[in-house]
């Protein structure tokens, strides 16, 4: 039946951005480094979902801004800053984003390691307001009970972002940790 293939998860989220900025985010600390998911399971191998977050990027690009006009609530660093009101500046930031995605879950079960731990891999292709995002991680899931699970993994993010007609790129490599409940 349906509800039996259905799968919940929350997990926490620990990465680093490349570019790494070490200025405040733009946002509150409500659901910060975290995702939920729902996936459907269609096979022992394979499911496919849906899943939202909401993490830091940190961002560096070179703008062009009329230093007197910015925006004074987003903090952000101006790296190089010549006596001009119009400059060429370079500038790092610190964004709060939400994103979303669709999830394809690839499960290894004739690897497990007595029927209790098993190798995951997990790819989320989405975006957000900013551009588009891909995520993909790989772990262990543990099975203490036929309807509840724990996992931890590796992910690595990218999201693309445009600033003035250029395209800009911010990596991210890091840990997750999470539990799901089944039906």
């Amino acid at each position: 039946d349906f509800l039996s293939n259905l799968v919940f998860e929350m997990r926490v989220l620990n990465s680093r951005s490349y570019p790494s900025v070490d200025l405040p985010y733009n946002s509150h600390d409500l659901f910060k480094d975290m995702a939920i998911s729902a996936v459907y399971k269609i096979s022992d191998m394979h499911a496919f979902g849906l899943e939202y977050g909401r993490e830091t990027f940190g961002q560096e690009y070179q703008s062009m801004m009329f230093f007197e006009n910015r925006d004074p609530g987003e903090p952000i660093r101006i790296v190089y800053s010549p006596p001009a009101p119009w400059i060429a500046a370079i500038v790092q930031r610190n964004k709060m984003l939400d994103w979303y995605g669709a999830v394809w879950k690839l499960s290894f079960p004739k690897f497990g390691i007595v029927n209790f731990v098993y190798p995951y891999a997990r790819t989320v292709i989405g975006g957000t307001r900013q551009g588009p995002l891909a995520k993909f991680r790989f772990g262990l899931e543990m099975y203490p009970t036929n309807y509840s699970m724990f996992n931890l993994g590796l992910e690595g993010s990218v999201l693309q972002y445009i600033v003035e007609g250029s395209w800009h790129r911010t990596y991210k490599l890091g840990a997750t940790f999470g539990v799901a409940i089944g039906f």
